[in-house]
């Protein structure tokens, strides 16, 4: 199917035919539906609830998400530089179904050629919530996401030739050049050429050369409470997978604890996630990566990643939104180091 459809343009014919080849299509026809906006909207693009009428005894989903590509110029162009349609639709097509741990079914996933435009129909989870990063995930949330995390990581460890065939699934440090990309095509610069091995110097070659000789394994690259869904099921839902990429596990590990711990109460919350966090690791089968070894790449993920945000908010147009939200990952990131560094 070639045409992405925008919000306003969704038709029963053109929902009809991307729900074709579910199982439930065949006995449920679909009759009518309307769609509304959901009321968390994600920065990259546009997400509706949409309800679902059939026929008679029908058993399709009554509701689903629908996310689309950003309606602004600008957001949607920053977001197609870092190539996040692109991966998103990429990654439900292609692994989605192989992760190790639970995300949603998608009925739909499709892309324009140039990864400027999507549209994806995914499993909702109505009853569900969302935990709030500023805030601070707590303790028995923390630990389930260390499990969905270690579960994620364990099914593609070290898997380096099998990842590598995702021509499609850049590495985390291609991710954050193209971080520093957009950063600087929304400040105006992208035409200004950088300082020689200005990437490498800023973010430390120790830490960056550690995490380089680390296993390799499938990241979600935004690991937050803010993409987690908790609802009744016994693990919860890992969503948004528009920056996944390869790398170290630990940089999803640090991620989360810097993004979605309380500063305040993080010292003992660290300690609890990353030993959670190993033991799942290795009962799901991973063998030979020591706690020791966890901990030191941590570190190096949070020094890489604190270095990362201070480099990339250095090329973001001063006072916007998305600077300051680059100063308080930034803020985090540094909260967690320090945290890190008194252990």
């Amino acid at each position: 199917m070639q045409q992405i459809p925008e919000p306003d343009t969704l038709s029963l014919s053109w929902l009809r035919a991307a729900l074709a080849d579910e199982p439930w299509s065949r006995r449920a026809e679909l009759t009518g539906f309307h769609a509304e906006p959901t009321p968390i909207q994600g920065l990259a693009g546009r997400i509706f609830r949409v309800f679902l009428e059939f026929s008679g005894d029908g058993e399709g989903p009554r509701s689903l998400i629908a996310k689309f590509h950003s309606g602004d110029p600008d957001s949607r162009a920053l977001h197609t530089l870092r190539r996040m349609y692109a991966t998103e639709v990429a990654f439900y097509r292609r692994l989605s179904g192989s992760v190790g741990t639970r995300v949603p079914h998608c009925y739909h996933a499709s892309g324009s050629r140039g990864g400027d435009a999507c549209v994806l129909l995914l499993e909702d989870f109505p009853d569900s919530c969302v935990a709030d990063d500023a805030a601070g995930l707590s303790l028995p949330q923390a630990l389930a996401m260390a499990d969905s995390a270690a579960r994620l990581h364990a099914r593609w460890w070290n898997w380096r030739d099998s990842l590598a065939r995702e021509t499609w699934l850049a590495s985390w440090t291609e991710m954050m050049e193209l971080d520093l990309a957009a950063a600087r095509l929304q400040s105006g610069r992208s035409g200004e050429a950088l300082p020689a091995r200005t990437f490498e110097r800023e973010l430390g070659t120790s830490s960056l050369r550690r995490l380089e000789s680390a296993p390799v394994t499938l990241l979600h690259g935004d690991l937050s409470g803010k993409n987690l869904l908790f609802d009744d099921g016994d693990e919860p839902v890992l969503i948004d997978w528009q920056l996944a990429c390869t790398g170290p596990a630990a940089f999803d590990v640090a991620h989360l604890v810097a993004i979605s711990l309380n500063p305040s109460g993080q010292a003992g919350f660290t300690t609890a996630v990353l030993a959670a966090y190993h033991a799942c690791l290795v009962a799901s089968g991973v063998h030979g990566y020591t706690h020791a070894a966890l901990a030191a790449d941590y570190l190096a993920a949070l020094e890489v990643q604190l270095a990362h945000s201070r480099l990339v908010r250095e090329h973001l147009a001063p006072g916007s939104g998305v600077e300051q939200f680059v100063g308080w990952r930034a803020d985090r990131f540094a909260s967690a180091l320090e945290s890190a560094r008194a252990v």
